[in-house]
């Protein structure tokens, strides 16, 4: 974003400029279909334990094979709802995953393990303190400038009919 301003693309497969070209545009469709499968794959995974503790939240028996696939059903359509129901979706998503990657990645597990290491009297060097204050400040500015730059993208775009 550095290099090339307000001529990147939030999706990445729509900056490649050799889309007219039989090679780029080979490469364009493999990235999209690899792309498709991670995302595939991944809501799978995601939406699972989700899925889980619904079932377990009714007491569904393990056996009731056709009560399951209703209830996943059921949970991808709201996902598919509000997708396509709220407007901008993209943006909210942005502002979600700003802070909790942010700090899920950055600001707690040093935290977590400094808090840890006090609990069991284990003594951190200078340097180990040194850099996991380094990465918890990092993991907070990081963590500051994607939600004001989501909040901004939200202020800044109109708000039209869903679907």
């Amino acid at each position: 974003l550095a290099l090339f301003g307000t001529l990147t693309n939030s999706n990445i497969l729509l900056n490649i400029q050799c889309r007219q070209s039989s090679a780029g545009h080979v490469l364009a469709t493999i990235c999209s279909a690899l792309y498709a499968l991670v995302s595939l794959c991944n809501g799978v995974v995601t939406i699972l334990p989700v899925v889980q503790d619904a079932e377990d939240l009714i007491r569904l028996p393990p056996n009731a094979n056709y009560k399951h696939i209703l209830l996943r059903t059921f949970v991808m359509l709201v996902c598919l709802g509000a997708a396509e129901g709220i407007p901008h979706f993209d943006k909210y998503i942005a502002l979600i995953g700003a802070t909790t990657i942010s700090l899920n990645n950055f600001v707690f597990p040093p935290l977590f393990y400094y808090w840890l290491s006090l609990e069991k009297g284990k003594q951190l060097g200078l340097g180990q303190k040194t850099f996991f204050a380094e990465m918890i400040v990092f993991g907070v500015v990081c963590a500051v400038a994607g939600c004001y730059s989501s909040v901004e993208n939200i202020i800044g775009t109109s708000s039209p009919t869903p679907c």
